[in-house]
């Protein structure tokens, strides 16, 4: 095995910890008054800082910028112990890098915060997403080509199955819901174990709900409430005893009763508060500043962008879709216009039916099935990126393939790219593109390769016909996520490639 596909792997800290060599434990504990105390800690194992010294120097980077961020480093053999107390949990996130965990993009809820006059409620949904370094773990099965290889090669797989890594969150109270795999303390200390998402099996997302209740608020509205009832009960009983034959007699009865039905309406009020939470929305949002959306722009932007959206209709796009032989529902969709539309339909699920996409070229009254090349994300996860040191966004290319059933080009432009069962023709797509300063795209660029899952796409993609298909599900594809989540629909896996193969 080749030490550097290993390294390769291997990106920072956290990298580290995903490849079976450490541990890690990030914990926050929330006090009663909202301040927090943060604590990580980072364990490598020996053996892999003695063949691999660089991992060392990344420890030492990343110990050095912990510092410089305000917090307490305590080092150890093989790693660290950082600290740092915070005033609140708005802390963390406002101060936190970018795009963290902390601050997703506006696919997920992130942490929301509504400030009460009995309590204050929080709602935290964080992903962490599959490493996708650790997805093909193929060198792991690879023939060692020395001693030394075969020693590596074996304890990355047992580290693999004892390394720990998991998110701690210590409550003040119990929480109001949580997906936790672990809970204790009554509900208070709730752990989420980030070894599948480390390791590339699956994405993980904390999901928690909790209040921060205000102790002198509800102290003070007892004790007031308390004064009431007394008054009532005492009011009450000196109309009983002395009735209307004094005017004592006689103002208690009404004074009583008005003491009697506030405590009972402040009471209603207040076990009802309690009992009903309120229901936070992106309105409720705490975010970074220099966080992105899942296309790279301001995550003010992109959440602005999905508060302000409304659900496109779907009996234009039905319509065209049965018309051209889907009988299929159809669950979500961009924008009908002139150039076409992108669709998300499901098959029969009593039929084993899947999800699959559909898009129609308007202009040739042509459609095709999309299928994903990115495990069932490469639509949903359509503009996805990466944010270079120069702060430039490095953007993705969409990979999918394009199934034209009853194809009749036999023999003109890439007709002998993809592949061909039964006259439905599946062609491989490849895409690179841009975004310019209006977020238009720009510079894109439209490849095919041979057979169902090309290892190279180097054929240019000339068909009139295929090229606006493609078209048209680059430019739809942004407004087809936005109404896929303002219908709540995430596919996250589910998709299953031609031919039913995994993508």
């Amino acid at each position: 095995m080749n030490r550097h596909i290993v390294l390769g792997m291997l990106l920072g800290i956290c990298c580290l910890l995903f490849s079976g060599c450490g541990d890690g434990h990030f914990a926050y504990t929330i006090h009663p008054d909202g301040s927090v105390h943060e604590e990580h800690k980072i364990q490598i194992d020996d053996y892999f800082l003695q063949q691999f010294p660089d991992w060392k120097k990344d420890l030492s980077k990343e110990e050095k910028e912990r510092e410089d961020e305000g917090y307490t480093v305590d080092r150890q053999k093989n790693g660290a112990t950082v600290k740092k107390d915070c005033l609140n949990l708005q802390e963390i996130v406002v101060h936190g890098k970018n795009n963290n965990a902390w601050s997703p993009d506006e696919r997920y809820g992130g942490v929301r915060y509504r400030k009460g006059f009995f309590y204050d409620t929080y709602t935290l949904e964080l992903p962490w997403e599959a490493n996708k370094g650790m997805q093909d773990r193929s060198f792991l099965n690879e023939r060692p080509q020395t001693f030394a290889d075969a020693t590596i090669q074996q304890l990355f797989k047992q580290g693999m199955e004892k390394d720990v890594l998991d998110f701690t969150l210590r409550l003040p109270y119990a929480a109001d819901f949580s997906n936790a795999t672990t809970t204790q303390a009554d509900g208070r200390e709730l752990i989420w174990d980030l070894k599948p998402a480390m390791l590339g099996d699956k994405d993980v997302t904390v999901n928690v709900g909790f209040r921060i209740y205000h102790k002198n608020v509800l102290a003070a509205s007892a004790a007031v409430g308390g004064i009431f009832a007394i008054y009532a009960i005492v009011a009450l009983a000196m109309a009983a005893l002395r009735g209307n034959a004094s005017p004592l007699g006689r103002l208690a009865l009404p004074t009583g009763a008005i003491a009697l039905v506030a405590v009972c309406v402040f009471g209603g009020v207040v076990a009802y508060q309690m009992k009903h939470p309120p229901r936070l929305t992106n309105a409720d949002r705490i975010y970074n500043d220099t966080a992105h959306d899942s296309e790279g722009r301001p995550l003010a932007d992109g959440l602005k962008r999905l508060e302000q959206a409304q659900p496109n209709p779907l009996d234009g796009v039905e319509k065209i879709l049965k018309d051209h032989g889907f009988e299929d529902s159809v669950l979500a969709a961009s924008e009908n216009d002139e150039a076409g539309f992108l669709a998300l339909l499901r098959g029969d699920v009593s039929k084993g039916g899947g999800y699959y996409y559909v898009v129609y070229d308007a202009k040739d009254q042509q459609t095709a099935k999309i299928y994903d090349h990115m495990q069932g994300k490469g639509i949903q996860s359509f503009r996805s990126y990466d944010l270079l040191k120069n702060g430039t966004v490095d953007y993705h290319p969409l990979i999918f393939s394009m199934q034209i059933a009853g194809d009749p080009n036999r023999s003109g432009q890439n007709a002998a790219s993809g592949a061909w069962k039964d006259g439905t023709h599946t062609l491989p797509i490849y895409v690179l593109f841009d975004v310019d300063e209006q977020d238009h795209l720009k510079n894109k660029r439209f490849t095919t390769g041979y057979g169902y899952y090309p290892s190279h796409y180097m054929s240019e993609l000339k068909n009139s016909v295929y090229r606006n298909m493609v078209d048209v599900v680059v430019e739809k594809a942004s407004a087809l996520k936005l109404d896929m989540l303002k219908r709540n629909i995430d596919l996250s896996q589910k998709n299953a490639g031609p031919e039913g193969k995994k993508s």
